[in-house]
């Protein structure tokens, strides 16, 4: 058996611009990488490195993963012959984690098409039922007040508020309305992305010290200080860009 990759480029400009640490996102830019066995099965994944996140670049993304669709085809073969669930596929160290999630992507869907099964019966020999997720609140000071009673109202058991856009004091009378209107029994979580110096964190803490938080993500800007703002406070903190 023989296997044919493929690779389309593609850039999707989004509907509103995404603003991140880093800066603001109008477009997604990555591949589609396409794998077909001589049935006709095919499989799709996609790579699409984040600017300001990812350590490769889209260009340096489409290098590498042509790199990979080159190699050991015995390898691949190996990973789609595998009786049970789909095994994974082991890659160099250097390949780049986007370009490991594409091309694995695209061959646990091939393995998935080639069994006429679902994908997640594939990866998972048991897989849950469910998934719970959080809802997102975004927009202005309306926007927000008005997500969080609709994500009440559907039945959320938590949401996650983006905080340290404004200042101090807004975000706090922000997250305070945001807890009025998802009354108990709803987790709050908070995202700075790295907005704050400690002492507009701990100011930020001292205003909302009432209001019970599930967790505040990355709230500093020197990460270095986390543990001084975590024995001063006492609030959970939960670690995204300082893990990468």
């Amino acid at each position: 058996m023989t296997l044919r990759w493929s690779l389309y480029r593609y850039e999707l400009p989004l509907t509103d611009p995404l603003v991140l640490a880093p800066g603001t996102l109008a477009a997604r830019s990555g591949m589609l990488v396409h794998v077909e066995d001589e049935a006709g099965h095919e499989g799709w994944g996609d790579v699409a490195p984040l600017p300001g996140f990812s350590r490769e670049s889209v260009e340096e993304a489409q290098a590498a993963t042509r790199i990979v669709m080159d190699g050991a085809d015995a390898v691949f073969l190996g990973a789609l012959s595998s009786e049970a669930t789909y095994p994974g596929l082991a890659f160099d160290a250097q390949t780049p984690p986007s370009v490991r999630f594409g091309v694995d992507l695209a061959l646990a869907d091939l393995f998935a098409q080639r069994r006429g099964r679902s994908l997640v019966r594939c990866l998972a020999a048991d897989p849950a039922d469910r998934l719970s997720l959080n809802a997102l609140l975004l927009g202005d000071h309306p926007a927000v007040m008005a997500g969080a009673e609709a994500a009440r109202r559907r039945g959320y058991a938590a949401v996650k508020l983006k905080v340290g856009r404004q200042s101090v004091e807004d975000d706090v009378a922000l997250v305070k309305g945001v807890h009025d209107r998802l009354g108990p029994g709803v987790d709050l979580r908070l995202d700075a992305n790295r907005a704050w110096t400690l002492e507009a964190a701990r100011a930020f803490a001292e205003g909302i010290a009432d209001i019970p938080l599930d967790y505040l993500e990355e709230p500093l800007a020197d990460p270095a200080q986390l543990r001084p703002f975590v024995d001063m406070t006492g609030l959970p903190v939960a670690l995204d860009e300082t893990v990468q």
